[in-house]
């Protein structure tokens, strides 16, 4: 693949190599090995290819662009940050003046690292370790400029920081001026038990850890806290609202089971919450709408026509991460 690639496109093509990660019905299988990874890297580079990285692995080198002239390093990245810049304003390498393949086009916000403070490279994510009793617990945090607010992501059973429909909805959030922080509520070895993906007590105790965590955080001790939750994780943050209805200014449940919150909980929950469904997630609907009728807060109850339990229908995710963002914005100001 490497040799049709330089034959046929040239050496100047960035290639990625991802590792696997298991996550909803493939959670079986085993992650691959970053030596795995590093492997095809080497060959790729070997085979005359300048741009070769490594991805979903900590690996900085497979991380790192160097000059195809001189070697030097030109963007040095540590997962999704920046750690150092080394290109002129013309794109060619500060080391040697070669010119380099390729632009980097402004986004959004200067990353603080930067060796140009002027440049523009997108939303920064931080890759954080939230202590939770005895563990530590992988977060990836993200604060669009002068956030609105920043809202924690209570994922479903079986699920993971990198859910797709929850990263989704984290960036439209983001492109909204609203912070994230997506993060695993078990560790690999606790998420073999499949009891525990269940267990709404050890959930909410979980997200109650990450909510500790952003109020003792300087990036984010004086901002507002939403809660996301979805499918069991929706339980997790109406149970977490209850016991912190000060702290936390906004929930939405999207999928959610908001019923195995338990009665005591949902009738203690003060915080504004919006409850979003499918409109043909027939039985799920039922159960939102016993919980809705248990809760006394500001509160309201969305269907979103045609989309079922995973919203996988077209326009159906955009929708319920619109109402989302919405009803955080009106809460987290």
């Amino acid at each position: 693949m490497c040799d049709w690639i330089v034959k046929e496109l040239g050496t100047d093509v960035p290639l990625h190599f991802s590792a696997f990660h298991p996550d909803y019905k493939l959670d079986d299988i085993p992650s691959t090995p970053i030596e795995t990874l590093i492997g095809a890297r080497k060959i790729a580079l070997d085979a005359g290819l300048s741009y070769v990285y490594t991805g979903n692995v900590h690996h900085v080198a497979g991380d790192t662009t160097r000059c195809p002239s001189c070697g030097s390093e030109l963007i040095v990245r540590d997962w999704y940050e920046i750690k150092q810049y080394h290109l002129t304003e013309g794109g060619r390498c500060e080391n040697c003046n070669a010119m380099i393949a390729g632009s980097l086009r402004a986004i959004c916000w200067p990353i603080r690292q930067a060796a140009h403070p002027g440049a523009d490279w997108g939303f920064r994510m931080t890759m954080v370790q939230i202590p939770a009793g005895s563990v530590e617990l992988d977060g990836e945090l993200i604060l669009p400029p002068d956030a609105a607010g920043v809202v924690l992501f209570a994922h479903g059973s079986g699920s993971s920081r990198f859910s797709p429909r929850n990263t989704y909805v984290a960036k439209m959030l983001q492109q909204r001026g609203i912070g994230t922080l997506l993060f695993d509520f078990l560790t690999h070895e606790e998420d073999q038990d499949y009891e525990m993906r269940f267990d709404i007590g050890l959930l909410t105790q979980r997200l109650l850890a990450a909510t500790a965590w952003l109020l003792a955080n300087t990036e984010t001790r004086t901002l507002k806290i939403g809660y996301f939750g979805a499918s069991t994780g929706a339980a997790a943050a109406l149970q977490a609202a209850a016991k912190m209805n000060r702290i936390v200014s906004a929930v939405v449940s999207r999928g959610g089971r908001p019923d195995l919150a338990g009665i005591p909980a949902l009738s203690q929950v003060a915080t504004p919450t919006l409850l979003i469904v499918g409109g043909n997630d027939y039985g799920v609907i039922e159960l939102n709408e016993r919980a809705f009728a248990l809760m006394r807060c500001e509160k309201e109850l969305i269907l979103v026509p045609g989309a079922t339990h995973l919203f996988e229908e077209p326009g159906t995710l955009e929708q319920a991460a619109s109402h989302a963002a919405d009803w955080f914005l009106r809460y987290l100001r």
